[in-house]
Formats: C-alpha cells, structure tokens, sequence
C-alpha cells in the first residue's frame, strides 16, 4: 500500500534534516578555535595630538592584504596595546593602514563669573581632526613583524 505524505509533513521533515545537518556541520567545524588563529606578535605604542598624549580613543588596524583587523583602545597616558583576537595578544605580521578617534582633555578656563553662573556649561572636549578617523584618509601605517615587539607610537597633529 502506498502511504500518503502531506506537504507539511515533508517540510517539517524536511526542515529537521536542514538543521541536524546544520548543527552536525558546525559541530565539525568548529567555530574559531584558537588553533585555527594566525600568530600575532606583540604590538603596543602611544599616540600624542600637537606633542600632549591623547586620553580617550580607539586605533583600527585595516589590513593592506586581506587578513583579520586589529584594534586597540587607550588609556589616560595615551598608551594602547593592540590585538586581534583578543583585547591585547597583539598583531597578525604584515602591513596595515591605521585609524584613531579620539578626543582631548580641556582645560577649564578661569573665570571671573560666580560658579553659578557656569554651572551646566562645559567646554566641549577637542576631538582629534576628521582625518584620523578613517584608515583611507588618516595617511598613518604600521609594519608588523613575526617574533619582534613593536612600540607604534602615532604623533599627530592639525
């Protein structure tokens, strides 16, 4: 005898074998296990706007030749240490085009005003110019090498 299979029948069988197929896949494969990162070298350094360290930003590291990006976030002093896969394991070798948002502390200025007067109003902080903060524009590189420590440290200025 011949047995009748309805349509919603073969979806739903259909749609379970997708899945299982699915989750057998990615089971096999594995999803960015640390033996299939590339090596990364160490990779820290500073960046300063006209001569004074920048104490808030981010750097972007675009590889020149397809690869994974590195990033790095600084700290009060304006140091960064940079990584790819982690947040400081550093830089896989080769050549990058850089770029850094970032914004400068300000200076209160002083006042003859009485404070309540002022209260509310803050000076905006100086942001870094535009053109930093795009790795086609910023005109900033990095060269990193397998086995050495790399001090990449940006000066900028206006």
């Amino acid at each position: 005898m011949l047995q009748r299979i309805s349509a919603a029948s073969l979806r739903g069988k259909t749609f379970a074998f997708t899945l299982l197929g699915g989750l057998i896949l990615v089971g096999l494969t594995g999803c960015g296990r640390k033996s299939d990162r590339l090596k990364t070298a160490p990779a820290s350094g500073s960046v300063t706007f006209n001569g004074k360290p920048v104490p808030q930003g981010s750097l972007l590291f675009i590889p020149t030749v397809p690869g994974p990006p590195g990033q790095a976030n600084l700290k009060p002093d304006g140091t960064f240490v940079a990584g790819t896969y982690e947040i400081d394991d550093g830089l896989v070798p080769g050549e990058y085009a850089v770029a850094i948002t970032g914004q400068m502390e300000v200076e209160p200025e002083p006042t003859a005003t009485p404070l309540a007067e002022n209260a509310g109003k803050t000076k905006a902080p100086e942001q870094l110019p535009e053109k930093y903060g795009s790795y086609k524009t910023s005109g900033l590189t990095a060269t990193v090498e397998l086995g050495e420590k790399h001090d990449l440290n940006f000066d900028l200025t206006k």
